[in-house]
């Protein structure tokens, strides 16, 4: 089957009326429950996704690997492969957005079993076997922890969901092992608790709390397999750096330090603990979600919204069950105004020509994601990041911050379309020579110099 005769211009027409039936549908009771006018906003909001976005998406999957390109720029450039994030990711939103027909991830059936077999062999592939962490051929082992972390976490969320065991025992696994052999080497900060006091300490939180957040949020299940004495040693350290007033670790209420709001958020729900001051806190969040602050990158309209949710869930764990029925409905008196705020921002960020969206406003790219190279510095039409944010993540928050259930963004039709594409997927020609570490850390030299550290730490 070519991918000519899949995409015929009759099996879009198809696609279209079938997708345009099925939103009309979930709109109806929109409007019934949130109303006209939030029914109207959530309809102009749809529009953005698509057949454009999942088709190009199909392209960036790698049938002889098994996984996913970060972008079109490092599909074709030399030295640059599928990796685990981006995959799981792609995995996630598939799920999300109807392409898998309602069924989650981790349903049997919601992928054809020879893509799941692909995605199973890749993942486990990058598994090593002597310390159980997650790596790259492309990147080698001198990685960022923040990447270290994160591509753990995504390694092992795809081993449950497909349900494989992988070959060897993860570094989770190996963190709360019992038998001192098979326990992984940890990081320094994380072998002795007044050293995790210490490099607690260093961090800049009440200037870079998204930063910080990010940090330590890649690094969550390690710290809870590390021991429930590390992760009150973390909770305490966060509490007591958090500021009183607006519930954030930053004294102006803003994108950026709403932003870190919501890693440190991320942080208590992996700790399963509530986050504190959550009414001051909920009130900073929502001050982001409807601000006029200008757009930079894609979290600063994402993160408020996974951020409100996340609290107001809080409360239902706090017993605080008529706060949040109080709260929740003020959020939904503000609906038409919160949905299309949301729209105006996220609007900015898609590509016409292909329907994926970016991850900065006006399209640049170190081709740097968690400090590692996924494509090519200064070309930017979309990234699997970028998009992922932008079409299941800003999208579910939203619908979870209104409390109606999420509006699929495709249909059956659509699902059908999209592993058919995968089925013929072709594999691209590498024609873009590799610009050199040096211009993908050029001005991140922090990323450089992380990664040297290591360096010299190992030869030590």
């Amino acid at each position: 089957m070519s991918e000519g005769f899949v995409i015929s211009e009759e099996r879009l027409n198809s696609c279209r009326k079938a997708r345009e039936k099925m939103r009309e549908e979930h709109l109806a009771k929109a409007a019934e429950e949130l109303g006209a006018d939030a029914a109207d906003a959530l309809r102009e909001l749809l529009s953005l996704y698509d057949e454009k976005l999942y088709i190009w998406l199909a392209g960036l999957w790698q049938p002889e690997i098994g996984g996913f390109y970060h972008n079109e720029s490092g599909r074709g450039c030399e030295n640059m492969l599928p990796d685990i994030e981006s995959t799981g990711q792609a995995l996630y939103f598939l799920a999300a957005s109807g392409l898998t027909k309602g069924k989650a991830v981790d349903d049997p059936e919601a992928f054809p079993e020879d893509f799941k077999k692909l995605v199973g062999k890749f993942a486990t592939s990058l598994l090593d076997p002597e310390d159980g962490y997650i790596y790259h051929p492309q990147w080698g082992k001198y990685i960022t922890t923040s990447r270290k972390g994160r591509d753990l976490s995504w390694a092992t969320g795809i081993y449950e969901q497909l349900g494989i065991k992988p070959p060897y025992p993860t570094a989770i696994e190996r963190l709360s092992s019992e038998n001192v052999e098979e326990r992984c080497e940890l990081p320094e900060h994380l072998t002795d608790l007044e050293k995790f006091k210490a490099y607690l300490a260093k961090q800049p939180i009440s200037t870079r709390s998204y930063y910080v957040g990010n940090l330590l949020q890649a690094q969550a299940p390690q710290i809870v397999a590390a021991g429930p004495e590390y992760v009150k040693c973390l909770l305490d350290w966060i509490e007591e750096n958090q500021r009183d007033d607006n519930g954030l670790w930053q004294e102006k209420v803003n994108y950026d330090s709403v932003n870190g709001l919501m890693k440190i958020g991320l942080l208590y729900s992996t700790c399963k603990a509530p986050i504190p001051r959550p009414d001051q806190a909920l009130e900073s969040a929502l001050a982001a979600a409807l601000s006029d602050e200008p757009i930079v990158f894609v979290c600063q309209f994402y993160n408020p919204l996974v951020t409100i949710n996340n609290i107001l869930n809080s409360f239902v764990a706090l017993g605080r069950i008529e706060d949040e029925k109080r709260l929740r409905a003020r959020i939904r008196a503000l609906a038409p105004k919160l949905i299309k705020t949301t729209y105006e921002k996220l609007k900015g960020h898609r590509v016409p020509e292909n329907g994926a969206f970016t991850y900065n406003l006006d399209r640049s790219s170190n081709g740097v994601s968690q400090g590692m190279h996924v494509g090519v510095p200064g070309l930017s039409n979309g990234g699997v990041n970028g998009t992922c944010i932008c079409a299941n993540g800003t999208v579910r928050g939203l619908f979870a911050t209104l409390g109606f259930p999420r509006i699929p963004l495709y249909c059956d039709e659509d699902a059908d379309l999209f592993f058919d594409l995968i089925r013929c997927a072709k594999v691209y020609e590498k024609t873009i020579p590799y610009p050199g570490d040096d211009v993908f850390y050029k001005g991140k030299s922090f990323f450089q110099k992380e990664i040297n550290e290591m360096k010299e730490a190992k030869a030590k």
